[in-house]
């Protein structure tokens, strides 16, 4: 409520009750606390949530090392599947002496290069008797001609290739011989197919 004095001398100036003293410092208050929330809320906003580029780079980052850590993987594996086929494959020598595990009288190759013909007995002595080659295994050169002769000791023999490349008859007779030619180089294991598991088993290696 606005009122003026007489005779005062002085221009006449509105007045305030308490009242409205008190609303407009409410107001004023309000005003100022919803532009500092609006601050705070904006500045939240713009540190919670990550800009493209961010989020871009943490998928790649992320892509990357799973890549090489799958690769690293798959390297081991390899390495280690390498590894099992080179222990498992057998070395020349250690293949023959596996052949020859169950025979009595095997003591290596005998040189015979050089050699045009080379006789083995059939039916000599070895292990339960004469149920063996003599010489069990040989090394002959190419065009090598070599004679298995039955001693007629042990009962029935014969010479058959494991690869089957040459296969005699079954006897038992004295002096009677089969013959084979090597021409090429390379190895052939034979056995006795009566007295194979006893022992019985040959070996032959043309080399230059």
């Amino acid at each position: 409520m606005t009122r003026n004095r007489a005779g005062d001398g002085r221009d006449s100036l509105p007045t305030f009750s308490r009242r409205q003293t008190l609303r407009a410092a409410g107001a004023a208050a309000v005003g100022t606390a919803t532009a500092l929330a609006g601050c705070s809320t904006g500045e939240a906003g713009s540190d919670a949530t990550p800009t493209d580029g961010e989020t871009g780079g943490a998928g790649e980052s992320n892509g990357t090392r799973t890549g090489a850590s799958t690769e690293t993987m798959e390297t081991t594996e390899t390495t280690e599947g390498a590894q099992t086929e080179s222990a498992e494959t057998e070395t020349p020598d250690e293949e023959w002496e596996s052949w020859f595990g169950p025979t009595d009288n095997y003591d290596g190759f005998a040189d015979r290069t050089g050699e045009a013909e080379v006789t083995v007995m059939v039916g000599a002595d070895g292990i339960e008797g004469p149920h063996a080659y003599e010489p069990t295994a040989i090394r002959v050169s190419p065009g090598t001609t070599v004679v298995w002769e039955w001693t007629g000791a042990g009962g029935t023999h014969d010479v058959i290739a494991e690869d089957g490349s040459f296969e005699s008859e079954l006897v038992a007779d004295e002096g009677h011989t089969f013959e084979r030619t090597f021409d090429e180089t390379g190895t052939t294991k034979y056995f006795c197919t009566p007295h194979r598991a006893m022992g019985m088993r040959g070996g032959v290696v043309v080399e230059e």
